[in-house]
């Protein structure tokens, strides 16, 4: 593994770590760059654990805390336990952004990582954030509509709104197995008995076939440019020669 203590290698030693702490097992699902919704943000992991949903904001020393207040203001109100997991040269001023809902890990220069601050008080979920999270097929199938009914997904959002906030919640929950479960499990079965890797989270993502595709033609790129250099160099040399 690289010794570069990024936001990937930290992800694969905090999953290990719940892992050892029976935090997790193998009927837990999970997702990496979890998009929350239409909140604009995406949580770095997001763990449905029982009746738990946590969602995991990972900042490695290389990143900005610039956005952090922001992001932790939408995992409060969506999840049921929020983990801000920080180098250890941001732990200071994490601890000023986070309130008493989120729970500090630190991650020191060996990439050891442990509980910092303990959460306080219970994040409060809110009815409208947790309306984003859901898609107007969440939505269609929660109110009992059929899949093919042309309803805009405000007007959707406007019903919903009316239902208890923890009806809303449990369909959030709902619709995270329906996406996740499958990737989850190929998750487990991949790395039973082993080491959490780089190449096993890309089963999390659903950006990882996209991302790697892009690598692929950024390297293609480059090589087609690298060759094309290499050419010009050797014909402006055979022309002065």
């Amino acid at each position: 593994m690289n010794d570069k203590i990024d936001e990937t290698r930290i992800k694969c030693e905090l999953l290990l770590l719940l892992r050892r702490s029976k935090l997790l097992n193998a009927r837990s699902i999970l997702s990496s760059e979890y998009v929350i919704g239409s909140t604009g943000r995406r949580a770095d992991l997001a763990i449905l654990n029982g009746t738990s949903f946590i969602g995991i904001e990972i900042k490695s020393r290389y990143d900005s805390l610039a956005r952090l207040s922001d992001q932790l203001e939408v995992y409060r109100s969506c999840f049921t336990r929020v983990m801000l997991v920080v180098d250890e040269r941001h732990v200071e001023s994490a601890t000023l952004r986070a309130g008493p809902s989120i729970e500090i890990w630190k991650v020191d220069s060996q990439c050891g990582i442990q509980l910092h601050r303990a959460q306080e008080i219970s994040p409060i979920k809110i009815k409208s954030q947790l309306l984003k999270m859901l898609t107007t097929g969440d939505l269609k199938r929660a109110l009992k509509l059929p899949s093919n009914s042309i309803i805009k997904k405000k007007e959707l959002i406007q019903v919903m709104n009316g239902q208890p906030e923890e009806d809303i919640f449990r369909e959030v929950i709902y619709s995270f197995k329906q996406v996740y479960s499958e990737t989850s499990s190929k998750f487990w079965a991949e790395t039973y008995r082993k080491k959490i890797s780089p190449q096993s989270l890309q089963a999390l993502s659903r950006f990882a076939s996209v991302r790697i595709e892009n690598n692929r033609k950024q390297e293609q790129q480059h090589a087609f440019w690298d060759s094309w250099r290499e050419a010009a160099k050797v014909s402006l040399q055979d022309n002065w020669a």
